[in-house]
């Protein structure tokens, strides 16, 4: 307080104070809860800072230029990522500024990483034995490892080796690396593909023994994993699915084998296909074209046959050797016959077609006549199946087509017939009877 006292000639005394305040800068300080830990960490900053009318505040919280930054102050909690490495200390800085200036002041946030489990291998993939060593590329410093082979072995060095042996079939182990520090654990997988170091080829067939054609299914049954397959069927033909079927059109003996190979081994097998042979069936005609109702002869060329069934194509059968057929209709058939053979009771078949020609069928108005001489007879014929024909008047005289007409000049009993005929020349008869009397 500074104080001012005034004394006039007279002696008289007066006086008058003003208060004077000395303002420095101010004192930046904080405290963080807490100040170190695993990442990501929470802090809390309280501000702690001293000074007279402090008039703004500033944070930066990855100083020197990193930020996150804030001008509040108490900025609340804060979050620190964690590294990927290794331990980070976190320099946090905080500005306080009144009239007479600014002041700063630092302090660290150490966090901690989080492990990070990641590894290589030397092979993936490969044949029993299989040896792998493993790399360890892990982050966050951690400070055990922990290697599960998938096999029930297992390791805590930092970079094992392990071999792998297993078998009949193709196996996948799964490899998981569990890597530990004070923050905790972090765990990594890896498959690695061994397959195995024998194979089985093995496989069913049937039939193995048929007439030819024959059509063989083969059945796979092979051990050993991821197969390849490769098929010779004895005839020159191949195949690479895993179950193929084959059709053997030729007989005789055949050997089938199938080779399989996984890429470590491979192995073989094979079995004898016996496809009979069939009988030789064939058979001639006579005729191959006739008139309805005139007999088809056939004659049966096969040999060494035990049973022969024959079938004409208009529903009837027969099971005789050269047989005979008469068509009841007209049109095209064809007949089969099948053969069993004696020797090994294989089957063929033979075809042939014949052809049945329709016949005429005559239609007359009538077939009796009467009258007195001279008597007129006119033969109608009302079909038109016929294009032409021979008659006999019975009388000795003959005539023409199929409708005629005729005169009986003689008294008597006249017993005419005409023969009438096809293009392709099928024939039929009718019979009349004229009864002619005196005048």
């Amino acid at each position: 307080t500074v104080w001012l006292t005034a004394t006039s000639p007279q002696g008289c005394v007066d006086s008058i104070s003003h208060n004077i305040q000395i303002v420095t800068t101010p004192t930046a300080s904080f405290v963080p809860n807490p100040n170190s830990g695993c990442g990501p960490l929470s802090v809390n900053f309280n501000n702690t800072s001293t000074g007279y009318s402090i008039t703004s505040y500033f944070w930066n919280f990855g100083f020197p230029a990193n930020g996150p930054f804030s001008n509040a102050q108490n900025p609340g909690a804060v979050t620190f990522q964690p590294p990927l490495i290794q331990d980070t200390n976190y320099v946090v800085s905080l500005s306080v500024t009144n009239l007479c200036g600014t002041t700063n002041y630092l302090d660290t946030i150490l966090v901690h990483p989080l492990p990070i489990a990641s590894f290589a291998t030397t092979v993936n993939t490969g044949c029993s034995p299989l040896p792998v060593g493993f790399q360890n590329l892990s982050l966050g410093s951690p400070t055990n490892y922990i290697w599960n082979f998938g096999d029930g072995f297992f390791s805590t060095a930092v970079n094992p080796t392990h071999t792998f042996t297993y078998g009949p079939n193709d196996t996948i182990f799964n490899i998981a690396l569990i890597a530990i520090n004070p923050c905790g654990s972090d765990t990594a997988y890896f498959p690695i593909h061994v397959f195995p170091n024998t194979v089985t080829s093995f496989f069913n067939t049937n039939p193995t023994v048929g007439c030819a054609p024959l059509n063989v299914q083969f059945t796979n049954y092979s051990q050993g994993g991821s197969l390849n397959y490769f098929w010779s069927f004895g005839n020159g033909q191949v195949s690479n699915a895993q179950s193929p079927s084959h059709l053997y059109t030729s007989s005789g003996t055949y050997v089938a084998q199938l080779v399989v190979d996984n890429g470590c081994s491979f192995d073989t097998s094979d079995i004898t296909i016996t496809v009979l042979p069939k009988p030789q069936v064939a058979f001639s005609i006579v005729d191959d074209t006739l008139c309805m109702g005139q007999a088809f002869q056939f004659t049966n060329l096969s040999s060494q046959l035990s049973n022969t069934v024959w079938t004409f194509g208009d529903g009837d059968t027969s099971l005789l050797y050269n047989p005979t057929h008469i068509y009841a209709s007209a049109g095209n058939f064809m007949v089969m016959l099948v053969g069993t053979s004696a020797a090994n009771g294989c089957v063929d078949t033979a075809f042939r077609p014949v052809t049945s020609i329709p016949s005429p069928v005559l239609n007359y108005d009538t077939l009796l006549y009467e009258g007195c001489a001279t008597l007129g007879v006119s033969f109608n014929e009302l079909s038109g199946t016929a294009t032409s024909a021979i008659w006999d008047y019975g009388d000795g005289n003959i005539g023409i087509a199929p409708s005629s007409s005729y005169f009986y000049t003689n008294a008597g009993t006249f017993y005419p017939e005409v023969v009438a005929q096809t293009a392709f020349g099928c024939t039929d008869t009718a019979n009349f009877t004229v009864v002619v009397h005196d005048v």
